[in-house]
């Protein structure tokens, strides 16, 4: 594959050729494109299986994009390049396990995948949320509406963040909910996925003093089988200076939470 870092890089297809950017990659990417190959892929039956991994690729994609789209402040504690690249490898392994579904119809909606999305999230954050913030968090929506969020601010796990010149952290409390990508026999291909971001609530709390953090959303509904409900918690250490609070971005972090449905 040809790179190019030319000051004015070309962008699009010329003479044969696609000229793209990849995101963590210095200049511009070339490649050749075979055009008989490529009605080949999209008619010719003897590449019927490519096309069920394409689209079930590409149901991936769209729900990784979705997901990631929905991370608030993401920059300042994932630094990972290719995030959604990671999260899209983990969702099509797991679509690969649906055996309830036709080949190239298959879902992430299999046993456990909220958790485990919600896991291969966490695996991007770079920073340890359990060694330096709350480490209870409660997320209780009721049967018919209302979110309640509670998160317990521990005490015993602030030294290290005073250590490192902490002096308090502001949690955010987001109200996440993804719908993961279905086939349409009608049309014949996925839907796409939506996404939706609330802030549910933000505090300031003091390093070394117990203290509760809270946020509610009167108008929640309790998720469908299709839907990825998460409470983000993002914790934001910060030190005061002169009255003004610096957020240390690299001491970051955040953790993604269930909801537990009452009646």
């Amino acid at each position: 594959m040809a790179k190019s870092s030319e000051l004015l890089a070309l962008r699009g297809k010329v003479a044969g050729k696609s000229f793209y950017a990849m995101k963590g990659v210095e200049g511009t990417l070339v490649r050749s494109i075979n055009e008989g190959l490529s009605n080949r892929v999209k008619n010719d039956a003897a590449y019927a299986n490519t096309r069920l991994n394409a689209a079930e690729f590409g149901s991936a994609g769209n729900f990784a994009g979705a997901l990631v789209r929905t991370v608030s402040k993401r920059w300042r504690y994932i630094l990972k390049a290719f995030t959604t690249a990671f999260v899209t490898k983990a969702l099509r392994q797991m679509i690969q396990l649906d055996s309830s579904s036709n080949w190239g119809q298959r879902t992430v909606m299999i046993h456990g995948w909220q958790a485990f999305i919600r896991q291969s999230l966490q695996m991007m954050v770079k920073n340890s949320y359990e060694e330096s913030f709350a480490n209870d968090i409660q997320a209780n929506g009721t049967q018919g509406g209302g979110l309640t969020v509670t998160v317990t601010v521990a005490t015993t796990d602030s030294s290290e963040l005073v250590a490192k010149g902490a002096d308090g952290v502001r949690y955010e409390l987001y109200l996440q909910r993804t719908t993961a990508p279905e086939f349409d026999s009608a049309a014949g291909k996925y839907e796409k996925s939506t996404a939706s971001d609330i802030l549910l609530g933000s505090t300031d709390a003091a390093i070394g003093s117990a203290s509760t953090v809270s946020g509610s959303y009167a108008t929640y509904l309790p998720s469908t089988g299709s839907q990825l409900d998460s409470v983000l918690v993002v914790a934001l250490p910060y030190r005061t200076i002169n009255g003004q609070k610096h957020i240390l971005q690299e001491l970051c972090s955040c953790k993604w939470v269930g909801i537990t449905v009452g009646a």
